[in-house]
């Protein structure tokens, strides 16, 4: 009705009725501003090609003569832009109070009615929303309303409000809950990048790495809970379970449960912080909870999903080092491999090496592509500033990047030595 509305062609009932709506509903409102917006914007931009004077006459001298109509044609214009419903047809055969007994059945089934999720690229669902959301959608122009049931796809973004709170279930399963005045883009089911705002992460342990982007850094989440906030270009991680790999640049660090880390917008990464009672410091998400019936159809429909393949989401080598090298230093990486049968469409990797300590080495990637060179079974990478003497062990773990290719070689081996 809302369109009807802005162009003055609801009755006079119709009006009161959606006037009085939108003074209850935040949601409708902003809709409905949001589209006299538009109307205005479209009004003002044809101003030039706009008519100035009517057609009317013009087209009634060009009519062949006939004979007077006694058909309402005002009344029937009318209609025809405002058909009735089905449901308006069946009403008007029946008594008044079984059509609002029929009424409130059919508002019952259909909120509560179990319905499917078409198989059209989904990640995930919106579970819950709270106050104002917006969805961005980048094959739409402008906003449109977040709602709970909405299905999730890739490159979706969406935007809280002062006073409102966005709930999204991502295949995984993962759940994030969006506080106020937030933004973020789900780039795929364990993708996505938080722009502004403060996000709770609970990640799924299904094999696959999740990442999340920010402006300042980016962290990698290894199954998960955690908050990721994003304000004046800073970004802070705090870890309540599990373990993250937090990285700006060619640095990086390895947080764990109580631990907490500021990636500034400007300078280096310093070492995590021990955090009291981090329970206290993630309990502002416990206010917000999905709504029951979004996430019974998200269990039936998308919890079930498994990603393409069943993928590591990282390997990890402990490597001792004998006392008679620990002198000596260890200066050199060596990644070994068994050449496979396909040409092509191989998964790179992120490389971090710690020693015992969690003591940040070493950041490299390895490039999918030498693993399509047959002839090839190892590479070698420096550790900058080696050698490294008097560790007892080297952590080194391999995180598969799926951006460029999909097929993992999973016989990697991993050893350390001196020059």
């Amino acid at each position: 009705m809302i369109q009807a509305y802005i162009d003055g062609e609801l009755g006079s009932s119709d009006r009161v009725i959606l006037e009085q709506h939108v003074a209850e509903c935040p949601l409708c409102a902003s809709l409905l501003r949001q589209q006299q917006r538009v109307s205005a914007e479209l009004f003002e931009s044809f101003a030039e090609s706009r008519l100035e004077h009517s057609l009317r006459q013009r087209v009634l001298d060009h009519l062949p003569e006939m004979e007077p109509s006694p058909v309402d044609l005002a009344g029937l214009n009318w209609r025809a832009k405002h058909p009735p419903s089905h449901m308006r047809r069946a009403m008007r055969s029946l008594p008044p109070v079984a059509a609002a007994i029929l009424l409130v059945l059919t508002i019952v089934l259909q909120y509560n009615w179990p319905k499917s999720i078409p198989d059209s690229g989904a990640v995930g669902l919106v579970t819950q929303a709270v106050g104002v959301a917006s969805k961005l959608d980048p094959g739409w122009l402008g906003q449109r309303t977040a709602a709970p049931k909405q299905i999730v796809e890739p490159g979706v973004s969406y935007e809280t409000g002062a006073d409102s709170w966005l709930v999204l279930s991502l295949i995984g399963p993962t759940q994030i809950k969006l506080g106020p005045e937030s933004r973020i883009r789900v780039v795929n089911a364990r993708a996505i990048r938080l722009d502004a705002g403060r996000a709770w992460l609970d990640v799924g342990q299904t094999g696959r790495v999740f990442r999340i982007a920010t402006p300042a850094g980016d962290v990698t989440v290894f199954g998960t809970l955690l908050v990721v906030e994003v304000a004046s270009g800073q970004t802070v991680v705090s870890v309540g379970e599990g373990e993250v790999t937090v990285e700006k640049g060619d640095s990086f660090r390895v947080l764990t449960r109580g631990e907490r880390l500021s990636i500034p917008a400007i300078g280096d990464l310093s070492d995590p912080e021990v955090v009291a009672d981090m329970d206290a410091e993630m309990a502002w998400a416990s206010g917000v909870v999905p709504l029951a019936s979004a996430s019974a159809l998200f269990e039936e429909s998308l919890s079930g999903v498994v990603t393409p393949a069943s993928f590591i989401g990282r390997e990890s080598f402990v490597l001792p080092i004998p006392p008679e090298d620990r002198a000596h230093g260890v200066n050199v990486i060596g990644i070994y491999w068994t050449p496979d049968e396909h040409e092509a469409g191989h998964c790179g990797y992120h490389v971090y090496v710690t020693d015992g300590e969690m003591k940040p080495l070493l950041k490299s990637y390895v490039d999918g592509r030498v693993f399509a060179n047959k002839a090839r079974r190892s590479c070698e990478i420096a550790i900058p500033g080696g050698p490294v003497t008097g560790a007892k062990v080297l952590l080194v773990r391999l995180v598969p990047d799926f951006s460029a290719g999909s097929i993992e070689t999973k016989t990697l081996g991993v050893k350390a030595r001196g020059r």
